[in-house]
């Protein structure tokens, strides 16, 4: 948790130091980071010639940033969170998911596919970046932010927790991979499983530590940024490096269970000011009946 903290503190110190949105900051800085482990996993798949640990890891991490971590966080301390920027950002997500959609219809994601996704990405950094500006708070916050400490002590302590809170999540995927594959468990309901949630460790540990530092705007930020790179840079990529082949179980049970996990996030954010303890018990619930379904569906 030590490397989870130093990431959560220098997110907000960044927060405060530049006025803009913690929302923001989650949903970019601390996505971006805490969407290495999957981008490695998938990208490495891609080359290596497995697309079902590829696509799986990707869609089952956004699976698993909804209904089990933000449903987690919710479940023990409810968020209120900027009703202006959460729409912004939530517009953003239910867009790129209907594009991914779209995009896996045919039952493939090709190197035109994945440009397209890259594309989006970039379209969203931008409108992050206006966002970021058009939100920033009051000089006094950023003012005594950068008189606690400076941007390159700050910076180093950022990365050297991105780095802890990534090496740890590594460790476990590489044990939990190789114990899946001694059992003779399908590839693909490893990628949608053990090594989705394994890869987002780091957002699972980084919202917990947020969430008890009483930042939980942060952590729907994060699972709402981590969700869009996901689907736009981790699989962009990955379809850059090889045409990606979409199972048919994908294209009946795990996209449609993606898009269920986003409109409940978005029906419950958008209709009030804050998401509460109820909210996380829905998403549990329906990431639970997921695992139950995908069970069935294989066994």
């Amino acid at each position: 948790m030590a490397g989870a903290d130093w990431f959560i503190d220098s997110a907000v110190w960044m927060a405060r130091a530049t006025g803009v949105s913690r929302v923001i900051i989650g949903a970019t800085v601390v996505s971006v980071a805490t969407t290495l482990p999957e981008f490695a996993v998938s990208v490495l798949a891609a080359h290596l010639g497995h697309p079902d640990v590829a696509v799986g890891n990707a869609v089952g991490s956004c699976i698993a940033n909804v209904g089990l971590i933000l449903g987690a966080v919710l479940l023990v301390r409810r968020a209120r969170v900027n009703r202006q920027v959460f729409s912004r950002n939530m517009w953003l997500l239910l867009a790129v998911t209907a594009m991914f959609l779209i995009l896996s219809a045919d039952g493939k994601l090709s190197r035109g596919d994945g440009l397209a996704l890259l594309l989006f990405m970039a379209f969203y950094v931008r409108e992050a970046v206006r966002m970021g500006r058009s939100s920033q708070g009051a000089e006094e916050d950023w003012a005594a932010a950068l008189a606690e400490s400076s941007w390159g002590r700050r910076i180093l302590i950022f990365c050297a927790g991105a780095a802890l809170v990534t090496g740890g999540s590594r460790a476990l995927v590489w044990s939990g991979t190789r114990l899946a594959a001694a059992l003779g468990v399908p590839e693909l309901v490893v990628g949608l499983t053990l090594v989705a949630v394994g890869t987002s460790l780091p957002e699972l540990v980084t919202a917990v530590a947020a969430t008890i530092k009483g930042h939980q705007e942060l952590s729907v930020g994060n699972v709402m940024g981590a969700n869009v790179l996901d689907l736009t840079w981790v699989m962009g990529v990955a379809a850059l490096v090889r045409p990606l082949p979409i199972a048919p179980s994908t294209r009946l049970l795990d996209l449609p269970a993606m898009a269920i996990m986003v409109a409940l996030l978005a029906v419950t954010g958008l209709t009030g000011g804050q998401l509460s303890r109820r909210e996380g018990l829905v998403l549990l619930t329906a990431y639970a009946v997921y695992l139950a379904l995908l069970r069935w569906w294989f066994w």
